[in-house]
């Protein structure tokens, strides 16, 4: 469903979700759901951006129409030339079950002070694929635009309470149309207890990913439960959307990963969408767990 037909109502929907939420999330705990056995790595001080395999790519758009071709940042200075991103160029490898070869960047916590900006994933922090693939970011922008950040979100995220959101937009090198996107969005809120209700939002959001997309594909499969990621300071997990077929590839699907970060009055929201036939990682050295560590280590509550 295109970004920019969301109506009041669905908005209103989003709101009455909110406060539902809020209900349940102030009648728990503080806590979060324990850890999920399996799946989910062991506990470490620093993050670095473990590669690991990839699924082949499709030259159609992923469902958030995130391509290529997005716009400069609202800030005034785009990370790079989105233009750049459309030229053709081979496709990038398939999933296999190669173990990772190599580690990216070492992840650093940005200065004292330094505001949300900093926060957010370079493209050298992204954690590739596989050991061959990267990522070129292509716009920073201050504030949503029309498109969502992922996939399965039913409004913009002011609707549930921010106060201030960024977004950095990558895709997969070698690039084209046909290369895996990603997304890295620090959003920051009033205070801690609404940083807790737009967290219970989010995992809504994501248990209800079927609705948003049936419309749009025949197969559907979303991981309601989640993994959970051991950080310092905060609260982590990941989750799966796979959805399809891919245009021209019909035993393809799209694989929406998404991770969030949650510590004191911020969340860091990491997305990354590949298209392929499955989804082989080892336990815990997915992708997307290797940005959710990163992250982790950006974000100051």
């Amino acid at each position: 469903m295109p970004w920019g037909t969301l109506t009041s109502a669905r908005t209103r929907v989003a709101a009455t979700m909110l406060t539902s939420l809020a209900v349940v999330v102030t009648a728990c705990s503080s806590e979060d759901p324990p850890e999920q056995a399996g799946g989910t790595p062991s506990a470490s001080s620093s993050a670095t951006a473990a590669d690991s395999p990839t699924p082949s790519k499709s030259a159609s758009e992923p469902p958030d129409g995130s391509g290529a071709t997005a716009s400069g940042s609202a800030s005034g200075s785009p990370d790079e030339s989105p233009g750049a991103a459309a030229s053709t160029s081979p496709a990038e490898p398939s999933t296999t079950a190669e173990a990772p070869s190599k580690l990216g960047a070492a992840v650093q916590p940005p200065p004292p002070g330094a505001g949300p900006k900093a926060m957010l994933l370079r493209a050298d922090e992204m954690p590739g694929l596989n050991a061959q693939h990267s990522w070129r970011p292509i716009a920073t922008e201050h504030r949503e635009r029309r498109r969502p950040v992922w996939a399965c979100q039913v409004t913009d995220f002011f609707s549930i309470g921010a106060t201030d959101v960024w977004v950095r937009r990558f895709v997969g090198k070698p690039g084209g149309g046909d290369s895996a996107r990603a997304r890295s969005a620090v959003i920051t809120f009033v205070d801690n207890k609404s940083a807790q209700r737009a967290h219970a939002v989010l995992r809504a959001w994501h248990d209800r990913c079927e609705e948003q997309l049936r419309a749009r594909f025949r197969r559907i499969s979303v991981d309601a439960a989640g993994t959970a990621v051991p950080v310092g300071g905060g609260k982590a997990e990941w989750r799966m959307a796979t959805y399809g077929p891919v245009a021209g590839q019909r035993e393809a699907s799209y694989f929406d990963a998404t991770g969030y970060v949650r510590k004191g009055k911020r969340i860091s929201l990491t997305t990354m969408v590949s298209v392929g036939q499955d989804y082989n990682y080892p336990a815990g050295r997915e992708p997307i767990v290797g940005a959710v560590r990163a992250s982790s280590v950006k974000l100051r509550g």
